[in-house]
């Protein structure tokens, strides 16, 4: 077939677009290797492709066998800004060099590490020896060469970078977009409430990671019976809904049996305040009918208000109210002054005493007693302050008493129990509440 020297011109032309055509490609996946590094830090890296570098030519420190896995170069720097390299400013976790390029002694190699030495040498680490020069580009004792010191080493665009670079993108188009991860924008799986609810983390099938995204579909303003909402969004008025607290858990209250102990946990059932100090209700009793005495634990709490009722038999006399491990016959623990109107009369008394005395009804009825006591139960060793306020009603008669006290006893311990002792040694319909705040 004859061509003329015009359509040889012609066909010329179109190789040398051709060919151009697959440089421009080409060079923009490699423009970090045809483009020296900059001295500043490098971009952060993208995708699972390894940034390459247009390094400079570089020398071995001594000879190295086949089978070597560590390899020391004269030196190891970026050509004009004399930079030396490590991986982190080359931002890769792999490099191809090539050593004794142009040479029938040549040989493809990659490395993860590089370690500067204080004597100006350089060590590569983690290095691969005998590259495939095809596919598939992996390592083959046939490669593996011994080159003598001195040799000429490289940063080349080996035949491992373009396959990394046509997997990257195999991958991607397969997929239609590269997958997530922490420093990526790109594909996730969405999770299921299970996925979310148990912190389920990345999973990982070969090369690929694949991260969890939440989504609408299980977040929610309300509570949706029996369904798992890892997300709880605000109400428009930029509130929790309460529906998503359970509020039958948030409260225990002890069992009162028998006629002596009262043992609990602390239970919020209700708010109050005292002095602007807010007190959550430690604990709630009531009891029909009890022996005297009757004893009533709780947690520590810096500042107490107890709020009690109880009735007694007429002419029973009075009750004794003691702290912690007192008794009505324990040591004078008590310093109390109190102010009385019993039955008309006006009456104020102040004394050391070994209980606080809870003034007998003057009725020949039986009364029922109301007592609400304050109380400074702070932490440290220090007596404990109290001020109370009572009556005692029986029928139209009404016997009324305010008083003080100090309880002096243990200073270094808080109150975290009270007794009542009764002189008719029976305390009927007896109720105590118990309010407190934290230790402060």
């Amino acid at each position: 077939m004859n061509i003329s020297k015009y359509q040889k011109g012609f066909l010329n032309i179109i190789a040398a677009l051709i060919v151009g055509a697959v440089a421009v490609i080409a060079g923009a996946f490699i423009d970090h290797k045809i483009q020296p590094a900059s001295i500043s830090a490098p971009a952060q890296k993208v995708g699972a492709v390894n940034y390459v570098t247009g390094g400079g030519t570089y020398r071995l420190a001594s000879s190295i066998s086949s089978s070597q896995t560590t390899i020391k170069l004269s030196s190891f720097k970026e050509p004009v800004s004399g930079t030396p390299y490590t991986m982190s400013y080359l931002n890769s976790a792999l490099e191809y060099m090539t050593l004794d390029p142009q040479t029938n002694n040549s040989e493809f190699i990659s490395f993860t590490g590089i370690t500067q030495n204080a004597d100006g040498t350089a060590t590569l680490t983690g290095v691969t020896r005998g590259l495939g020069r095809s596919y598939p580009y992996t390592s083959s004792a046939t490669f593996m060469l011994t080159h003598s010191g001195q040799s000429v080493a490289i940063l080349s665009n080996s035949p491992q970078i373009y396959n990394d670079i046509y997997s990257y993108i195999n991958t991607s188009l397969s997929a239609g977009a590269v997958y997530a991860s922490p420093n990526i924008v790109g594909l996730v799986q969405v999770a299921t409430s299970g996925l979310a609810a148990v912190n389920a983390q990345p999973t990982t099938v070969g090369a690929t990671t694949t991260y969890y995204a939440l989504t609408s579909n299980i977040a929610s303003s309300t509570r949706k019976a029996n369904t798992a909402q890892v997300i709880v969004s605000s109400s428009t008025d930029g509130y929790i809904d309460p529906s998503f607290i359970n509020t039958a858990t948030l409260f225990t209250s002890p069992t009162l049996t028998g006629t002596t102990n009262i043992t609990g946990t602390t239970s919020l059932a209700s708010t109050t305040f005292v002095n602007g100090f807010p007190l959550e209700q430690i604990i709630a009793q009531t009891v029909a009918t009890s022996a005297s005495p009757v004893k009533l634990s709780f947690a520590t709490s810096s500042k107490l208000r107890i709020i009690m009722t109880y009735t007694v038999s007429q002419g029973a006399g009075d009750t004794a109210l003691c702290f912690n491990t007192d008794i009505a016959s324990s040591t004078n623990n008590y310093g109390i002054f109190s102010f009385g109107n019993a039955g008309g009369t006006l009456s104020a008394s102040s004394s050391a005493a070994n209980n606080i005395n809870l003034k007998g009804t003057p009725f020949a009825a039986p009364a029922t007693n109301y007592y609400v006591f304050n109380i400074n139960n702070a932490t440290t060793s220090a007596p404990k302050l109290v001020s109370y306020q009572g009556e005692s009603i029986a029928g139209t008669g009404v016997s009324a008493i305010t008083g003080a006290a100090t309880w002096y006893g243990t200073t270094t311990n808080q109150i975290t129990s009270i007794t009542l002792t009764s002189a008719s040694g029976n305390l009927s319909t007896t109720s105590i509440t118990v309010y407190g705040t934290p230790n402060y």
